[in-house]
């Protein structure tokens, strides 16, 4: 990823965009974090630029997360770019959705700030891809039971 991130935090709930916004400010003051409140709408901001990272949460209206990341990764939008689902979604149809879909991480909702730093310590100290090139796995940082 880029020295000064580029990062999309798209959630219908203002608070929680406010929340992740604030954390992420506070790990990376120089991050440049962009708000989407649907997937509609963080589909129109990934076609004027690419984000490095995406907070993107499941259940919002309009265009769910889901079919966004589904949309952009057919599109050809989502290369080079991480995605963290974040959702109260925790059933394990949920997960496969989200591996599916090439998402990066899977997060359920309440989370704790220090859950949102660590996975950002995570995602700028890991490779793109594993020693033999293949890509990424994907990854779960839930407190759901699979």
């Amino acid at each position: 990823m880029n020295t000064t991130p580029s990062i999309l935090v798209c959630d219908d709930q203002p608070i929680l965009r406010r929340l992740l916004k604030e954390t992420i400010q506070a790990v990376y003051p120089a991050g440049q974090v962009t708000e989407a409140q649907n997937g509609k709408e963080a589909e129109r901001l990934f076609d004027e630029r690419h984000f490095d990272l995406v907070f993107l949460d499941v259940e919002m209206p309009e265009q769910d997360g889901f079919t966004t990341l589904e949309k952009l990764v057919k599109a050809g939008k989502m290369v080079n770019s991480r995605v963290v689902m974040c959702t109260g979604l925790d059933q394990p149809e949920h997960f496969i959705r989200g591996m599916k879909l090439k998402a990066d991480y899977y997060i359920t909702k309440p989370f704790e700030v220090p859950q949102i730093r660590e996975l950002l310590n995570v995602c700028w100290s890991e490779e793109t891809t594993d020693k033999s090139g293949e890509p990424r796995v994907f990854r779960s940082y839930c407190s759901a039971r699979l």
